[in-house]
């Protein structure tokens, strides 16, 4: 069964490579993928968020339009470290070679926030907006790098709710869910 297999897949890729080669000015395409793991395991980091979940309880009339600067953040700290070998982790943050980007499902007006995903009794017009604490600069989800603070190893996360541009809000419940990747840079 598996010579037949073989044999199939080869002249397949004989049929292939006899097309491409009778018409020299058709072009192709190869795509690689693929995971290299273990090759620097001093090196390997994670994310350990200082809070798994926050509430973040606003009145309407304290609640920022979208864009603005933050007033009253809660705040996460994330830390990035090696369990295992700190000084691997270390090594590569103070080279600036690692940092985060946040992932969620974007809000529906600017796309920057992530979006208000309750279900059961949503507050609309509004969003979760993702800032750096310490700068109170907007972090665009999905989009902007948030850098490693090199000497505590951690970047300060602020999250606050804020009104979509052009909406009209509501009152009900917020719900979000962020995704924190480290990025090699």
């Amino acid at each position: 069964m598996k010579k037949s297999t073989l044999y199939i897949g080869m002249a397949m890729l004989m049929s292939t490579a006899f097309a491409h080669a009778s018409d020299p000015t058709e072009s192709a395409t190869v795509t690689i993928t693929g995971n290299v793991s273990g090759s620097n395991p001093g090196a390997s980091c994670g994310v350990y968020p200082s809070l798994n979940s926050i509430n973040i309880n606003q009145m309407g009339n304290d609640i920022v339009e979208q864009g603005s600067e933050p007033d009253v953040m809660g705040l996460v700290t994330l830390r990035v470290a090696n369990p295992d070998d700190l000084s691997g982790c270390n090594a590569e943050i103070a080279a600036g070679h690692i940092a985060l980007k946040l992932h969620g499902q974007a809000d529906d007006a600017q796309g920057t926030s992530l979006a208000n995903t309750e279900r059961r009794s949503p507050a609309s017009g509004v969003a979760i907006g993702l800032f750096n604490y310490d700068t109170k600069e907007i972090i665009a989800i999905n989009d902007t790098v948030l850098d490693i603070d090199k000497d505590s190893n951690s970047a300060k996360l602020g999250l606050e709710l804020v009104k979509l541009a052009g909406q009209n809000m509501t009152d009900g419940n917020v719900k979000g869910s962020l995704t924190i990747d480290i990025i090699r840079l």
